[in-house]
């Protein structure tokens, strides 16, 4: 195990800390800082590591609570939360990659799972943390067992929207706490009695790192894109509930009328042939050399103020509540998305963006085609869209309500035990 006990520093990412001092619990004091262990199942970065790291920030900031983050090893989702001041260690990998489909296939991740309980056993062991707060799905179950036997209480972030009707019972009975990141993600359980206590905390943005621009155009020649054409930006890993499809579809019939250049920012996770099948689209548009694959960035803030129209088009079930769509609106750039889970919630249809039907794709390229012809009313969205994102999801309230719902199963754990 490999520990990496990170100093205030600022790495380019907008993120900082603070010091930390004791936190009250109930009816006394700690003459310490709440320890809450943060394990992560891969060292990759998507929405909901972004989305940690950020609420990470604003524990430190707070004060009272001492995070300390598990992943299997350095990766790209190190920088990201060296650079919030978080103890950051490096554990052997559990091997478990995603939720495991099928009876077979959960049948066949055993080992795995076995692997990672016992890991787990060893680092609460070890670290003696105060809460378990676990932001992934798939490790609910090994880490939550694991602590059940070590009396460590757990919340449960939950960041899908997508269940998992053989395991999400098991999963319930060893949390104390959920945390929904959209009222609409309540619905995953909308057929289960008797819940633990449970919170909304919409994900939240550094409205300081992402603002709108100043200079449009050139904004867009600081990020090397064209300043000439208008830029449709689809930020998210290239994964099949996604549906990045639907954007080069689109813009293969929106660049015959417009001039547009399309932005894709993400990872390729997906299957090799869904990743090879999108750069096939990519070459049968009007302009392909106007559509870029930029992979993962690390300037994602600067090319989103180089953007006219952020997109999110993912299927049903395919998000939770996705932190691009904040990323753009405190960026002050409009929104057109798919009207799935928490997405609603953030977009107010023809006020910030536009919504559509995921299973209408004509709805969905024509809301393109008119928002990215319309100058003064993607000004005016994006005017809006800043505002909600300020006030709404900027986290001022974020750290309060985290160390209440700890105080809470705290409190819990001690009349239990």
């Amino acid at each position: 195990m490999r520990r990496n006990r990170s100093k205030k520093q600022s790495s380019g990412l907008g993120l900082s800390s603070k010091g930390t001092e004791s936190v009250t619990i109930g009816s006394g004091a700690l003459n310490r800082p709440l320890r809450v262990l943060m394990p992560f199942a891969g060292s990759g970065v998507g929405g909901s590591v972004v989305s940690s790291a950020e609420m990470i920030r604003l524990l430190l900031e707070h004060g009272g609570v001492k995070p300390v983050v598990v992943t299997p090893e350095s990766g790209p989702s190190s920088p990201l939360f060296e650079a919030t001041g978080v103890e950051l260690i490096h554990s052997e990998p559990s091997g478990i990659r995603s939720d495991t489909g099928r009876l077979g296939g959960k049948i066949k991740a055993l080992p795995r799972y076995t692997r990672a309980y016992l890991n787990a056993r060893r680092l609460l062991t070890e670290l003696q943390p105060d809460v378990l707060h676990l932001n992934e799905d798939r490790l609910v179950l090994p880490w939550g067992a694991a602590a059940h036997s070590a009396k460590v209480p757990v919340v449960w972030h939950i960041r899908q929207e997508r269940p998992n009707r053989m395991l999400d019972g098991i999963r319930l009975r060893l949390s104390r706490h959920l945390i929904f990141v959209a009222d609409a993600n309540r619905s995953r359980f909308a057929s289960t009695r008797g819940l633990p206590p449970s919170t909304r905390l919409y994900n939240v943005v550094d409205t300081a790192r992402y603002r709108p621009t100043s200079d449009l155009s050139l904004d867009k020649v600081r990020t090397g894109l064209n300043p000439n054409q208008l830029t449709l930006t689809f930020l998210g890993n290239l994964v099949e509930r996604k549906r990045a499809e639907w954007v080069l579809q689109a813009a293969g019939y929106i660049q015959k009328h417009l001039p547009i250049q399309v932005v894709l920012i993400g990872a390729p996770l997906g299957p090799v042939s869904y990743v090879d099948s999108l750069h096939a689209l990519a070459k049968q548009a009007s302009e392909p050399e106007s559509i870029l694959f930029l992979g993962l960035r690390d300037d994602v803030a600067d090319l989103l103020r180089a953007s006219d129209v952020v997109t999110l088009p993912s299927v049903l079930k395919g998000e939770a509540f996705p932190r691009a769509i904040i990323e753009a609106m405190a960026s002050g750039v409009p929104v057109v998305a798919t009207d799935v889970a928490g997405v609603s919630e953030a977009v107010e249809n023809n006020v910030t963006g536009f919504l559509v039907d995921p299973q209408d794709y004509q709805a969905y390229e024509s809301a393109l085609y008119e928002l990215l012809g319309d100058t003064e009313r993607r000004k005016h969205m994006g005017l809006r869209a800043r505002d909600v994102a300020t006030s709404r999801f900027s986290g001022t309230a974020m750290a309060r309500s985290l160390l209440e719902i700890y105080d809470s199963v705290v409190n819990q754990n001690r009349h239990r035990h």
